[in-house]
């Protein structure tokens, strides 16, 4: 693992609608961006579909987080996917609306 320190911190897209989450460790192939939806396999060959945590660059370090269990807040997203139980069973998709 790489650990560089840096004045800044970023790469993160705040979709989450609770600080209470459940993420799994993965290592990804391609350079992902925080808010994407992702489909994993963990240690136990239990397949999980969830949603990337940080912006994970491969070249710099391909180890990241997902997101499979958690409230989510689905105006932020990065990408359309469908919000039902069906594709993703363990989050909770909730809509925070600004008031004028």
């Amino acid at each position: 693992m790489k650990f560089e320190e840096s004045g800044q911190i970023g790469g993160r897209h705040e979709f989450l609608a609770s600080p209470n989450h459940l993420d799994i460790q993965h290592v990804f192939t391609a350079d992902t961006k925080s808010g994407t939806p992702v489909e994993i396999t963990d240690g136990l060959g239990n397949k999980h579909v969830g949603i990337c945590l940080n912006d994970v660059v491969v070249a710099d370090n391909p180890n990241g987080a997902v997101v499979v269990f958690g409230f989510v807040d689905a105006t932020k997203l990065t990408e359309e996917k469908t919000s039902s139980a069906d594709y993703y069973p363990t989050l909770i998709f909730v809509e925070n609306k600004e008031e004028d």
